[in-house]
This record gives structure tokens, sequence and C-alpha cells, in this order.
């Protein structure tokens, strides 16, 4: 399975690379630690943002990066992730991910209110951009589906997940795990769930616009909206949550027209088996989108 089945990568991240209690009570990254997720390795920087081959720079005005596991580009060499593919092609801006698994709009308000106090860091950030996935509406992450299967499942599962390929590969073929993650997550847009976070999202409005800085969100497609992009409704979450945030002046992009018109294959933006977290093609085609 390794040497001729798919693109198969371990599954999981290093927990050397979190240090908790960063922002408030909740976890950030861990300076200078080194480790890998799903197979690939990463780095964090001196200031405690995932390192490029295009060092931040302080003279600079920052560019921050509010994102999950997709934004940090779990699976792919960080330069070659689109926050890495965009680094070294800011002419005058300097790029700050401090990006992490797990993470949803009650951290990324957390971290832009710590990063962005007077003298938090030696950045200037000027500019803000949340990199909203459908889950972020999840309060808490154990709303995720089969979150009750990996409890039982415990050290079984994760050993899987990380050493045996064969796990992955029967995963995929006979589970669309795609499927039922959208289906599951579509749910949360009509509930307190969404509500929630789209008071966290007005809220650091109000707080970016105080401190002068612009913030904008960039809404990322499921691999099986990319699929079905003609079925009824199909993004429904993508449309209600750009309206609300228009009604509430926060300007919203959302990559699925882009990513549509320029795919070759939904499947191979995204990894293998995985219907949220991008490839290294779609991390490329991403950097393309997200060009100033």
């Amino acid at each position: 399975m390794r040497l001729l089945g798919p693109e198969l990568t371990p599954s999981g991240t290093d927990s050397r690379l979190f240090q908790d209690s960063l922002y408030a009570d909740m976890s950030g990254l861990r300076p200078n630690a080194e480790g890998l997720s799903n197979g690939a390795r990463f780095r964090v920087d001196a200031d405690g943002f995932w390192a490029y081959a295009t060092p931040a720079d302080t003279s600079r005005p920052a560019w921050l990066f509010l994102g999950d596991s997709v934004t940090m580009g779990i699976g792919v060499a960080p330069d070659s992730t689109f926050a890495g593919r965009l680094a070294p092609r800011l002419d005058s801006l300097t790029l700050l991910n401090p990006s992490l698994p797990g993470y949803s709009t009650r951290n990324y308000r957390a971290v832009l209110e710590t990063l962005t106090a007077p003298d938090a860091t030696p950045f200037r950030i000027h500019r803000a951009t949340v990199f909203w996935c459908l889950n972020d509406v999840y309060v808490p992450a154990e709303n995720a589906p089969g979150a009750g299967v990996r409890q039982l499942g415990g050290r079984l599962l994760t050993f899987l997940r990380l050493h045996v390929r064969t796990y992955g590969w029967l995963k995929a073929l006979f589970f669309d795990r795609p499927r039922t993650y959208f289906e599951h997550d579509r749910t949360l847009y009509e509930g307190p769930a969404f509500e929630a976070a789209l008071a966290n999202l007005k809220a650091m409005k109000t707080l970016a616009d105080d401190r002068r800085i612009v913030l904008d969100v960039v809404i990322l497609p499921y691999a099986y909206q990319l699929r079905r992009p003609d079925d009824p409704g199909i993004f429904a979450p993508q449309q209600r949550l750009t309206a609300a945030l228009t009604e509430a002046g926060l300007p919203a992009r959302d990559a699925a027209p882009y990513l549509l018109q320029h795919m070759p294959d939904s499947e191979a933006l995204y990894l293998y088996g995985d219907g949220i977290h991008f490839s290294r093609g779609g991390h490329a085609l991403l950097a393309e989108y997200l060009r100033p």
C-alpha cells in the first residue's frame, strides 16, 4: 500500500508543536518547536508563527492569517501551502500564520485580541484574514462527526492512523467521509452554533475597527460541494454566512467559484479520502486566488 497505493499520509500532529494557555486559556504554537503533521515536517519560528523559507520581517506591516488545520496546511510541506507560497510574493506585507488544528471562531477572536494588543508582538498587524471552513461553527469541537467513536477507540485508532496506511485506504474506500462531514456541518448553519460563531466574527470586526486593522473573511469549500456544484442548496452555508457578514459590514470572499473554474479535478484538490484539507495542488490554486 505504501509503495503502490494512492497518496496516503499518516494522520496526526505532533503535540510538541503546541503550547498551553498562550492565548488566555487557549493553546498556541510553541516558539522554535519542530514536528510532524500528517507526515509533513513543520517548524515554528521564534515569534510563535509557522516558519517558511521567507522569514517574517518586522520592518513591514503584517498580514495575519487566522485559521485551523486547513490554513496550517496539514499533510503538505509548509512552503507548498497557500500561506508558504504567498509569503515570498508579498511586496509590501509580511505574513504571520499562527493557525492550529481544532481552532474555531472562539480561538480566532482570542488570537486577534492577544496579538493586536499594545506591545504584544514586534509586528505591526495591518490586515487580518479569517480563513473560514464550514466546521468553524463547531461549539465545541467534539460536535464533529465520529467524535464518540474516536474517544472509544482511543490509542488503537491513533496507532492505525499513524502507522497503517491500509486503514486510511479502507476508510476512504468504504465510507464517503467528505459527504458525511458536509451533510453534518450544513445542519449547523440553522441554529445556535452558527449564531455564536457569527457573534465572534462581529466582535472581531469591532476590535479590528478600533485598532485600525483591515479584517476580512475567505470562505473555503468542502470537497463534496465541488463534486456536486449543481445540487440545489449545496452552497447554502456559504450563502447564509456571506449574507450575514455583508449585513455586519465584514467583507467576505467565497473561493468556491474560482476553484470550480480552474480545477482539473475536484478530488485532486484535497488530500486522499479527506473532504476538508487541501492537497499540494489545492494549496497552489488557492495561492493564485489569494495573491494580492
